[in-house]
């Protein structure tokens, strides 16, 4: 029996999986660096064991964790460190350009 062709709602879902599965593969440049994973491995070594400082309370407040701080703050150092050294700044945390498009697949089918 021959396959009939794809019904509107199976090929929108289909279209919606393929743009999730890139989003998901395509990590930002930033956060597979080297600097940046040894920054943070650092970080967490030093600042998030028992004996590490608190948190300051307005980070608490909003529900920040020591892993968070330690990765916005190796984030900047990277970065300050790539701009001093006339590097490009890579992209941390970024959004994946197939986002928009994933939406708009969706928007228009219905």
């Amino acid at each position: 029996r021959m396959m009939g062709r794809l019904s509107r709602e199976t090929t929108c879902i289909l279209a919606v999986l393929a743009a999730l599965c890139i989003e998901l593969a395509a990590c930002s440049a930033g956060d597979r660096s080297h600097e940046f994973r040894s920054c943070v491995a650092v970080c967490w070594r030093e600042s998030c064991g028992p004996t590490g400082p608190p948190l300051p309370a307005h980070l608490t407040l909003l529900g920040w964790d020591c892993l968070e701080n330690c990765q916005y703050d190796c984030m900047h150092a990277v970065t300050a460190e790539a701009i001093g050294k006339g590097q490009p700044v890579r992209q941390f945390y970024g959004k994946v350009r197939s986002r928009p498009c994933l939406y708009s697949i969706v928007i228009s089918y219905y």
